[in-house]
Order: structure tokens, then C-alpha cells, then sequence
């Protein structure tokens, strides 16, 4: 009896039929082959050989396969809500490769611009779809290198790297009690304490017989730039004035100034 119809049918479950997902590959006898393509990773097929006649479908034996898996694919998604200390970084687990997603995170570093899971990571959750990363004690000023990463039984794998940098602060000054006062001079003095997360590009001693002086509208002597203290001997003062002074630091912010001195 002539074969009418012949192929492949195949399911995720055993002795699939011509009712599950089929393949015609001709009619009549002899051998037939199909590569099946779009299958899902990691998963257990069953497939069998059918032919049809005028009797009837009939079917051969039921042989089961699974398919391979790979590593995750990923994507470091958006960075938000960036401040002095902190940063939110999302990632996107698209694929798992076929095999369960048993971490993933982000992986962050300041020297390296590809970092890995060696650097610092914060893992967050697992599983495929999207998830965010709350990143804190960060560093003030600094810039960061994130890549969201992803791992299962095949190993880890890594979104594009991506960079913010944290916010800065105004610089802390403090001043110095003014010593060695004679009719004409002082010493004054003080310390720039923290730069804020920025470069300080400038610090000194503002003064003037007008309380509250600042570089701007009264004396000033410029004395370095960075941390640390300074001082210096004023001269040429009036005897008899009340001068007012105090220590200031620029920075990135803008000019921090500390208490006020009298002498």
C-alpha cells in the first residue's frame, strides 16, 4: 500500500504524535533525515518517525534528546539616581542559556573598565529579566566602571561596561587661633580637613577689619591648593584694629569658608 505521507514528529513529552509538531518529508519508502532548528536550550525533546498509509499512521520508536546549553546573555541596562555616595544600575538577564540562572549582579571597579565578578560585585537575585542594583559607600568624585553580570552552570557572562561618577561636596576648612599678635602683624593660619570628593584648587586666609571677609570683597593671601595646613604672618596691620579672619578652600563646589577669628 502506498506510503502517502511520511516524517518526524516530535514534543518536550514522550511518544510524540502527528498531532504534536510534525516534519512531512515525502511519501513512499526509504530513508528520510531533518534538522530541526528554533529549539529551546537546555531542553528534552522526543522525537519518532511516522508514515501513513491507507490504513493508517503508524510510528517508530520514540528517542529522546536534550539540547545544549550556553552562558547567559546580558545587558547592563541604564545608570539613575547617581549622588555623593551612591548609584542605582540596572541589568537585563535576556537569555539563560539554558541552564538556571544561579547569580547575578553588577560588578563594579575604579581602575578597571571592563570589571569582572573578581572586582567588587553586588549580586542581586537570580533568574532571568530585569533587576536593579542599589550601589553605596561609594567614593566622592570618583568615576565607576559597571557591567552587569549573570552565571550559570556554564560560566559568567558580562554586559557592555558602562561609567558615572559620584558626586562631589564643598570642601571643610577649619582656622587656626590667631598667635604671635604684636601692633602690626600675626600669624594666622588654618586647614583644609576634607577636599569633598574634588580637587581643592585653592586655600588661604581672607581678612579684613569687616567681620565675616571673603575672598572676593576683602584681603585675601592665597597659600597652596590640597589638604592640609597652612599659615602665615600678616603684616603691615594698623595698630589698635580689631581684623577679622578666617581659612578658606576652593573646590569644584565652590569656596568653603570656616568660623571667624577676631585679633
Amino acid at each position: 500500500v502506498e506510503v502517502t505521507e511520511r516524517g518526524i514528529c516530535y514534543n518536550n513529552a514522550p511518544n510524540p504524535t502527528i498531532a504534536d509538531t510534525k516534519i512531512q518529508k515525502g511519501t513512499g519508502v526509504g530513508s528520510f533525515t531533518h534538522q530541526l532548528t528554533n529549539l529551546t536550550m537546555g531542553a528534552t525533546y522526543y522525537v519518532r518517525a511516522y508514515a501513513i498509509n491507507a490504513n493508517g499512521t503508524v510510528y517508530g520508536e520514540s528517542i529522546a534528546f536534550t539540547t545544549g546549553t550556553t552562558t547567559p546573555s546580558v545587558n547592563t541596562s541604564s545608570i539613575t539616581n547617581v549622588t555623593t555616595t551612591s548609584a542605582t544600575v540596572e541589568g537585563n538577564i535576556l537569555s539563560d542559556g539554558g541552564a538556571s540562572i544561579t547569580d547575578r549582579g553588577i560588578c563594579y571597579s575604579i581602575t578597571n573598565e571592563n570589571p569582572t565578578t573578581d572586582d567588587t560585585k553586588k549580586p542581586c537575585g537570580t533568574g532571568v529579566g530585569v533587576f536593579t542594583c542599589d550601589l553605596t559607600d561609594l567614593e566622592l568624585g570618583t568615576t565607576y566602571y559597571v557591567r552587569a553580570y549573570a552565571t550559570n552552570s556554564n560560566g559568567t557572562q558580562y554586559g557592555e561596561s558602562k561609567s558615572f561618577t559620584t558626586g562631589t561636596l564643598p570642601a571643610t576648612v577649619i582656622t587656626h587661633t590667631p598667635s604671635d599678635v604684636t601692633s602690626n602683624s600675626a600669624v594666622v593660619g588654618g586647614e583644609v580637613t576634607k577636599d569633598g570628593g574634588a580637587d581643592i584648587t585653592e586655600h588661604g586666609i581672607c581678612y579684613d577689619t569687616i567681620a565675616n571677609p571673603t575672598i572676593d570683597k576683602n584681603l585675601k593671601v592665597v597659600l597652596g591648593k590640597g589638604l592640609g595646613s597652612f599659615s602665615h604672618q600678616l603684616t603691615n596691620l594698623q595698630p589698635g584694629n580689631t581684623y577679622y579672619v578666617r581659612a578658606y578652600a576652593t573646590n569644584s563646589e565652590g569656596t568653603t569658608y570656616s568660623e571667624v577669628f577676631t585679633f
